[in-house]
């Protein structure tokens, strides 16, 4: 859901009884939501929230202590929107775990092959080798 298809996804959700509304893909519904309010900007804005807890289970649940690096096409197309949103709201305030992410840095890569570029140097690092899976 917090992703590229998970935008597409939560959007046809919220036009379901909306015939008028056109199928969109994720650059277009970013590209419309960053323009104006509407269910395009629903989606989006609800997907950066979802996203702001999946981060937050997830630092909890590996110990990313040091902080996340967002990569992706649409979480940086929708950057103007992250301030509408809960996403920092939802890293922050988790429940009792709350004083392990209140001060998490949070950076935003642009560089739409980040993630790729990372698992690359992760596969590469030797101390790794250990844990690849051979099926």
């Amino acid at each position: 859901m917090v992703s590229g298809g998970g935008l597409e996804n939560i959007y046809r959700f919220l036009i379901r009884d909306k015939p008028d509304e056109p199928e969109m893909s994720a650059p277009k519904i970013g590209a419309a939501a960053v323009a104006e309010a509407g269910p395009c900007r629903d989606a989006a804005v609800m997907m950066l929230n979802m996203l702001g807890t999946v981060i937050a289970n997830n630092v909890l649940t590996i110990g990313a202590w040091g902080g996340v690096v967002l990569a992706g096409g649409i979480v940086s197309q929708l950057a103007p929107l992250i301030d509408k949103s809960q996403l920092a709201a939802r890293i922050q305030k988790i429940g009792k775990e709350s004083h392990l992410t209140t001060s998490l840095p949070v950076w935003l890569s642009v560089d739409p092959n980040a993630g790729l570029r990372g698992a690359q140097v992760g596969l590469s690092n030797a101390l790794l080798k250990v844990r690849e899976v051979h099926a």
